[in-house]
Formats: structure tokens, C-alpha cells, sequence
């Protein structure tokens, strides 16, 4: 049965965006996205629902107008994320037993992971993050019923009623779970989606650098925090989330990024960053609280990362900083972690010097 494009957006690509249940039909090819493009060269209801809704996001975190058109790369990305979970879906099942629909399918959605061109400007930025900003949130809820005779286990679905016949007769218990999708238990295949599916909004990358799958990385993204809009926005975030939550994660990416070689101007983007961040922390507090970390993990401390940028000369002179006041509290705060990290502090500059001048 073909899905109604209407329905597609209603039932898919508003709650995607906005939050909320998505339903998730049949594998999506591409007649569909023919028919989805066709459908919406003029607007829509539907279309209308979700042009608001994402120009409401996009207003919350840019401060000039933004174009979110449902357009051919949007319709792809939004198909791509659909076919994603649909793999995780019981319903796949029969698919997966079958190697040539299946091939076809990853094949698809492969293909509409990587036509549509990278952002290259904040406006395409941000517009793709309205798209795709909480697919790394979407959840389902599992329901395991357990009764005398074994147990069943539903993924993402309601149980059948007539299991809790005779309930109290039978034992009948129900345990239900809430899991992050992208957290789960995913193919090789779906993993690698995923991974495509972040490289076509670094935005969302950026702001979701504690998640557990795919590992942050800094060496897609950190080219995009030349523009300083969008490295403010990145590091308010962070700031407002709090350092003790993102630092371990953007640590641990640093020093991987580190080791990776031939990544100077990577390097430098990301210790720009920290440092703003600690500069920020400077114009608001004198306290030290947020220098505090365990000396046992020196590469999951983001004040390591600030102490090793400021022993190879990337903190900004005073002037840049706008308050002497601040980079003298940047100095200080930098040659905290060195009294109980000995020796490790040393190596740990001089590995990171080796990286700025490879």
C-alpha cells in the first residue's frame, strides 16, 4: 500500500521534529520520495505544521531568519531516518531474512545519507539541525510480560490484551522499559547509518557529545567552529549543560584527536573552544569548583585539556579577552591540575606540542 505523503509527515516527520510518537510504516524507496516531492511543491497542512514548527526551533537558537524548506535533501534525510528505525522494528524481521529486499533497502538509504551536500553556511547548519536535532533521542518503550508458563517481550508495541486474561491466576507481570533507540543493540549496517546520518548535521553532532553511539569525534565537526556564531552557540550549550557533564566526553575526543595526526587546525578550533568556555566561566566566578577532577583520568579532564593549552601558548593575550582580570584567572586556573598530575603533565604537553607542530 503506498503511504500517503500527508500521513508521512503527519505521523513521521513532525513528531521527529517536535518530539512526540512517531509511527513507523513500511520501508520507504524511492518512488516514494517521487511522489513526496511531488506532493509538496505546493504547500500543504501538513507541510505548513512542519515549516512552523522548525522555524520555531530555529528561532530559539539563531538570531536571523532561516530558510527550513521541505525540500528534495530534507525529504531524503527525513526517509533515510525513517528506513533507520524501521530496521530496528519487529515488522523488519522478514525482511532480514531476505537478502535482496534488504540490500536494497540499506542501499537506499545509504544513497539518501550521502547526495545531500554538508552544511557549509550557519543558515544550511542550523536548518539541518531542525530536521534532525532529536533523532539521537528518539526512545521506545519495551514491554516484557511475564506469567507462569515463560515470558514474552514486545519491542517497541503494546502487548495483546489476551495475555493479561486470568491475570492473577496465570502470575501475569509486566515490566515496561524506556530505551534510547541509538543506545540499543544495532546492526553493523544501522551503525554505520547513523554514523552518515551525523555527518549530515554537525550541529547535532556538536551538541550531543556525551551520547553513547556513534563515539564523539572531533575531527568532522571542528572545522565548523571557525564560524564564531556557531561556535558561540556551541559553547553556550555546553556551558549550560555544565562543564562537569560534557567535559569528560570532549576530553576524551581531544586527546583521540590528538593521537590522530595531521589535525593542527582541528587541534586549535578545539582549544579555542575550551579555552572560551573556561573564559566564559571566568567573567561569572572566582571559584574552582569546576577545576576539580579525578587525577587517576587526566584525558577525561577538560581542566587537563585547558592546562595543556595554555602550556603551548593558546590562551589569547588580555586584549582579546577583553578583561585582564579573566586571563589571569585562565592562568591560574591552568596551573591547577599540574601539582597532582606530576610527570603526566609534562608527557601530556609535549604530546600535544608534538601534534601543533607535526
Amino acid at each position: 500500500m503506498a503511504l500517503l505523503p500527508e500521513t508521512f509527515l503527519r505521523e513521521f516527520v513532525l513528531p521527529l521534529v517536535v518530539g512526540g510518537e512517531l509511527h513507523v510504516h513500511r520501508p520507504l524507496d524511492a518512488e516514494d520520495l517521487v511522489s513526496l516531492e511531488a506532493e509538496f511543491v505546493t504547500v500543504t497542512e501538513e507541510s505548513l505544521e512542519v515549516e512552523q514548527a522548525r522555524q520555531a526551533i530555529a528561532a530559539e537558537l539563531w538570531l536571523y531568519p532561516v530558510p527550513t524548506p521541505l525540500d528534495r535533501p530534507s525529504l531524503e534525510l527525513a526517509a533515510a531516518v525513517h528506513n533507520l528505525l524501521f530496521l530496528s522494528h519487529p515488522g523488519a524481521k522478514r525482511w532480514w531474512v531476505r537478502s535482496s529486499p534488504m540490500r536494497r533497502l540499506v542501499s537506499f538509504t545509504e544513497a539518501c545519507l550521502r547526495r545531500p551536500s554538508p552544511p557549509r553556511t550557519g543558515n544550511e547548519l542550523i536548518a539541518r539541525h531542525t530536521l534532525l536535532g532529536k533523532a539521537l533521542e528518539i526512545t521506545r518503550t519495551d514491554v516484557e510480560i511475564r506469567f507462569w508458563a515463560g515470558r514474552r517481550r514486545f519491542i517497541g508495541q503494546e502487548p495483546p490484551r489476551r495475555l493479561f486474561r486470568w491475570k492473577e491466576l496465570r502470575g501475569v507481570r509486566e515490566l515496561r522499559q524506556q530505551v534510547t533507540w541509538a543506545e540499543t543493540e544495532l546492526t553493523q549496517e544501522q551503525q554505520q547509518l547513523l554514523q552518515l546520518l551525523l555527518r549530515q548535521s554537525p550541529l547535532t553532532d556538536l551538541l550531543s557529545p556525551g551520547r553513547a553511539f556513534p563515539l564523539f569525534d572531533w575531527l568532522p565537526v571542528a572545522e565548523y567552529l571557525a564560524d564564531p556564531r556557531t561556535c558561540r552557540l556551541v559553547c553556550h550549550r555546553y556551558l549550560e549543560t555544565g562543564l562537569d557533564q560534557v567535559g569528560p566526553a570532549l576530553a576524551q575526543a581531544f586527546w583521540r584527536l590528538v593521537d590522530g595526526g595531521n589535525n593542527q587546525q582541528a587541534l586549535q578550533m578545539v582549544s579555542g573552544l575550551v579555552v572560551y568556555l573556561y573564559a566564559a566561566t571566568a567573567l561569572t566566578t572566582e571559584k574552582k569548583d569546576h577545576m576539580r577532577f579525578d587525577a587517576n583520568h587526566p584525558m577525561e579532564a577538560l581542566p587537563v585539556v585547558l592546562m595543556v593549552a595554555a602550556r603551548c601558548g593558546l590562551v589569547p593575550e588580555p586584549s582579546l579577552l577583553g578583561d585582564g582580570r579573566v586571563q589571569q584567572r585562565l592562568v591560574d586556573w591552568s596551573g591547577l591540575p599540574a601539582a597532582s598530575l606530576g610527570a603526566v603533565a609534562d608527557e601530556l604537553t609535549h604530546r600535544l606540542g608534538q601534534a601543533l607542530a607535526a
